[in-house]
């Protein structure tokens, strides 16, 4: 993890990459911003193993959709870290982490919920679900995705978890 950040930081950070400040709800005072290695690596490998355990990995409309998959993937990261950051600081406070589960309009699909995180200085990560093939299967996978300075000036909901 990188360093700690009060909440103002996170949404001067958010307003940045352009995140209407005004929409972002933060429930902490003080969150500590992943690195992308972090969640491209060990976070999305993990969060996909919970999704598979509990038979929500793969996309259905209305049952399992796109804010389903921001929900689980926020709650899934908080648990994480602060099961990791537990065995660390040993009593100490713990930060929240800067993951959000954020509504907008994708220039795809119109609106849509995805899983954000922020990795630094006008810097996001969005992850979401892949469909790919692999070995002669489709298998879905949780892959970085881009998004546009323009789809997130649309945000039109953010709730850091």
């Amino acid at each position: 993890m990188e360093k700690k950040v009060t909440v103002k930081r996170v949404k001067d950070l958010l307003g940045e990459v352009g995140i209407p400040r005004r929409i972002i709800r933060a429930p902490d005072r003080t969150y500590v911003l992943p690195t992308k290695e972090y969640l491209l690596g060990r976070f999305s490998r993990s969060l996909r193993a919970h999704l598979v355990r509990y038979g929500v990995l793969d996309y259905r409309s209305g049952v399992n959709d796109c804010d389903d998959f921001a929900r689980y993937a926020c709650a899934h990261a908080a648990m994480v870290h602060r099961r990791n950051d537990l065995k660390k600081r040993k009593g100490k406070t713990l930060p929240a982490i800067a993951v959000a589960e954020i509504w907008y309009t994708d220039e795809g699909v119109g609106k849509h919920a995805t899983f954000l995180a922020l990795i630094g200085k006008g810097e996001v990560v969005r992850l979401d679900r892949v469909r790919k093939m692999w070995r002669g299967r489709r298998i879905t996978r949780i892959h970085e995705l881009p998004i546009s300075k323009k789809e997130l000036r649309t945000v039109f909901y953010c709730r850091l978890g």
